[in-house]
């Protein structure tokens, strides 16, 4: 059974390279970010993890910024699986195997993270993006942890959506045992696991849900350490369920 999986990974890659390749450049806009959104679900079939998208009518229509806690690489591709966004990564991971040659075909951005003039540049570029209708996902932790609670939200890039004239879009994720309702650690990209050591953990585990909860604009609109304070507490009630879902 894994070998199996196995296999269909590296055809859904093998397909992905031949996609942004070949087809890619010569897609619409709009057809892009179907292709990208269909082949994300399809990798997240082949992990056997489920998607589920709560509140998905809090989603603004005209792009917005949205803030996510972060527990895995598969993170991107669990919200894309939904929607096509642009992301806000570490520039270390364009130098991943495949998986940071995607990243860069689907226009992520990359930021360095010790350098201030990195910051500021890229908040501008985020604002730029946003005033243009883009939807963008930041990870504000600054890294991935198990998913048993949330780190601290770095403010630094929310600067970015204060500048522009669009909302700030809080985004819960959790991943369960589909058969138990457990929280599963499973996707947990964490301490010094390597990619491949994380895509075999995956493998192996059993299916997973993965829900995706979209929660209510925040209202902070001047102060970037009050809004990642607002982000972050909305975040954790969705995930201790003080927040109706739908």
């Amino acid at each position: 059974m894994i070998l199996f999986k196995y296999f269909q990974l590296a055809q859904h890659l093998l397909r992905a390279v031949v996609l942004l390749a070949f087809v890619f450049p010569f897609l619409s806009v709009k057809n892009q970010r179907i292709r990208v959104s269909k082949w994300s679900k399809e990798l997240l079939t082949i992990f056997q993890i489920y998607p589920e998208y709560l509140n998905v009518s809090l989603i603004p229509q005209s792009g917005g910024l949205l803030i996510s806690n972060h527990i895995s690489w598969i993170d991107i591709f669990l919200i894309n699986s939904h929607q096509y966004n642009r992301f806000v990564a570490k520039s270390e991971v364009a130098s991943w195997p495949l998986f940071g040659w995607f990243a860069n075909r689907i226009n992520t951005l990359f930021i360095d993270r010790n350098s201030k003039s990195a910051i500021k540049h890229i908040n501008a570029k985020i604002t730029e993006c946003l005033n243009k209708g883009e939807y963008i996902c930041i990870f504000p932790e600054g890294t991935s942890t198990d998913g048993k609670s949330i780190l601290p939200f770095k403010s630094n890039l929310l600067q970015s959506v204060l500048n522009s004239d669009k909302e700030c879009i809080p985004l819960a994720i959790t991943y369960e045992e589909l058969h138990s309702g457990d929280p599963s650690t499973s996707t947990a990209f964490i301490g010094d696991m390597t990619l491949l050591e994380s895509i075999d953990k995956i493998m192996r585990s059993p299916p997973i849900v993965a829900k995706l909860i979209f929660l209510p604009p925040c209202l902070e609109n001047e102060d970037r350490k009050k809004l990642a304070i607002e982000a972050k507490v909305k975040i954790e009630q969705a995930r201790n369920n003080e927040i109706t879902v739908s």
